[in-house]
């Protein structure tokens, strides 16, 4: 109603199961893109054919009391805990997450890779932690904090979030094509009005922030036939 709402203990997951059309709007709305909303959310984009529909029987009595007791461990251990738990790592999984985030960095840095998402490149190492840490505990329930997260559990991690993070970059190509094809015309623009372009000129224009940018937009334009190097 217009206030504000004071929250003593917040622990809030969102699950949206939306249709295509729905996700297109969303990723294509720029106000989105750099809020640091979607950068948060883990997307996967499916294709299910139709089938044909069969009885599939019953649940499995084991298997559901087997998942809500797992569930109740994992609540009492660790969200209604007094104090948080604490999990450690062996180095070899530490090594092995550090160097995935930053094996990220020089395509984040790249304009023509990642430079142009990395609000959410940035939120991948971040991803592989929490993996981790999921199936971890998941695994070792109460005596997650006896035993440290080991180098198969974060390569296991490393390797759920690469998958991840094709799909978010599967998603969010169309509006990278439009913001790409935005660039495109504006730089073209530019050419038309001083007949040649310099890196310079680009930066000038706003529509790069160093020369090395503005040097690898005029390069990709030249290798796409738009650009003649003279």
């Amino acid at each position: 109603e217009g206030g504000s709402v004071n929250l003593s203990a917040p622990c809030v997951n969102v699950l949206w199961c939306i249709q295509p059309d729905l996700l297109d709007k969303l990723v294509s709305k720029p106000e989105l893109l750099s809020s640091g909303f979607l950068q948060r959310f883990i997307l996967d984009e499916i294709q299910w054919p139709a089938e044909v529909y069969k009885d599939p029987g019953s649940f499995c009595a084991n298997v559901q009391n087997a998942w809500d007791r797992l569930v109740e461990e994992l609540l009492c251990t660790f969200r209604l805990a007094l104090r948080p738990n604490e999990i450690p790592a062996t180095e070899e999984a530490k090594t092995a997450l550090l160097e995935y985030r930053n094996s990220l960095v020089a395509r984040i840095n790249d304009p023509l890779d990642l430079k142009d998402v990395r609000s959410f490149a940035d939120r991948w190492g971040e991803w592989a932690w929490r993996f981790a840490l999921v199936f971890h505990v998941v695994s070792h329930r109460r005596e997650a904090m006896a035993e440290p997260i080991s180098l198969q559990t974060a390569l296991s991690a490393i390797q759920l979030t690469e998958y991840y993070a094709e799909r978010k970059l599967a998603v969010l190509a169309g509006a990278r094509f439009a913001k790409e094809r935005e660039l495109r015309e504006s730089i073209m623009a530019l050419v038309a009005d001083k007949g040649r372009l310099a890196p310079a000129d680009l930066q000038r224009a706003r529509l790069a922030r160093n020369s090395d940018e503005a040097g690898r937009f005029l390069d990709r334009l030249v290798a796409q036939g738009f650009l003649i190097r003279t």
